[in-house]
């Protein structure tokens, strides 16, 4: 029997030189409260724009967009709360959902620019925390796996240098516990804190470029923060780090482009 062989590791091989110039794209975290732009920033990016919708919260926006751009929207079916709701359910949407995005990245790179929307990232987070540990338990769970999986989904998006990768994230409110003493024993309770914080993958502040927050104010004016008072680290841009801190009027994306890559120009991001 003829033995296998194995080629001899070079590690010389394995490196390749850095991309000096720089892609008029961006990999963002968008988080607000509804009604504050996050899914109309979308549909101001390049297209064709694949807009992946786990809350149908398209209707009213998409509208004014969809007649003068290619805009193919991907609706889920995403409901843990149905009755017949199983893991295998959130397994087999979790493989669509994937495959959808593989699709989504090699139509962009086809065309050689895009624009992906994950509306809501919070939905999707939650759809695959179902896929790999079913329901809400108390059972111990592998969340390094999980988190791999999930960390990996993002970098194949960001493997394809002409995609915009927009994840649109809700807010919750935070919950704290306070100790009580009932009848002369400890016990934990839970409380509102009243505040709002993100709700979703809680370490996508590493994996993005940058993070904007969005706002509504008097009604009609809306503002995009890079920070935010739930987090004092929040509002990181590593495209731009002059931007962390800043409050800006609403842009579309490629005005908000210009100001990630200094120099660029809006037809660069369109």
């Amino acid at each position: 029997m003829a033995k296998a062989t194995t080629q001899a590791y070079d590690p010389a091989a394995s490196f390749s030189p850095a991309i000096a110039e720089k892609a008029c794209r961006t990999i963002l975290r968008v988080v607000g409260e509804r009604g504050t732009g996050k899914s109309r920033l979308v549909f101001t990016g390049a297209e064709p724009i694949f807009q992946f919708s786990f809350d149908q919260g398209e209707e009213g926006v998409v509208e004014e967009f969809a007649s003068v751009k290619d805009i193919q929207v991907r609706d889920y079916d995403w409901d843990p709360g149905k009755r017949d709701f199983s893991q295998n359910y959130a397994v087999e949407l979790r493989q669509n959902f994937e495959a959808d995005l593989a699709y989504a990245v090699a139509q962009i790179a086809k065309h050689g620019q895009g624009t992906i929307g994950i509306d809501k990232e919070t939905d999707l987070w939650l759809l695959y925390r179902y896929a790999e540990f079913g329901g809400p338990s108390d059972a111990p769970k592998n969340y390094e796996e999980l988190n791999r999986r999930y960390i990996s989904m993002v970098n194949s998006v960001k493997a394809c240098r002409q995609t915009n990768l927009i994840m649109v994230q809700g807010m919750k409110d935070e919950w704290g516990t306070v100790v009580e003493v009932v009848n002369g024993q400890k016990k934990k309770k839970p409380y509102q804190t009243g505040r709002r914080i993100p709700s979703g993958f809680d370490r996508i502040d590493e994996i993005v470029f940058a993070e904007i927050m969005t706002h509504r104010e008097n009604g009609s004016e809306f503002y995009f923060d890079f920070k935010a008072g739930f987090d004092p680290e929040f509002g990181k841009c590593r495209q731009n780090t002059q931007l962390s801190g800043q409050r800006f009027a609403a842009m579309t994306l490629p005005e908000l482009g210009t100001l990630l890559i200094e120099g660029s120009e809006e037809s660069d991001w369109a």
